[in-house]
């Protein structure tokens, strides 16, 4: 069995944002400008290595993790500035591993 934990940084970057309305220019909707954000990042986790013969191991684990604040930038709607904004404040994974380890 292990148990994993770390902390860092997560430099998040929300960039490219666009819409496809169909048909055009039947109604407006916001463009966002690109935008990064750096934030507090930490990751848990825990799993088994079981060892199935002299040189073969298998594995199996679960990590999450939370990545801090994705965001866009200003919106505006044919360049006229608009009070709306897209986040998410955490960007959180959830992760189940798996493995093969083959020692040579």
């Amino acid at each position: 069995p292990y148990v994993s934990a770390g902390i860092g940084v997560g430099l998040n970057s929300a960039r490219n944002y666009n819409v496809n309305i169909l048909p055009p220019f039947t109604t407006f909707s916001n463009q966002f400008t690109n935008e990064r954000n750096t934030s507090f990042s930490y990751k848990v986790g825990l799993g088994v290595d079981y060892e199935v013969a002299t040189h073969v191991r298998v594995g199996v684990g679960y990590r999450f993790a939370d990545f801090g604040r994705v965001q866009l930038g200003n919106a505006s709607i044919n360049q006229v500035p608009t009070l709306n904004n897209l986040s998410q404040s955490h960007l959180y994974t959830n992760e189940v591993l798996g493995q093969i380890t083959v020692v040579i």
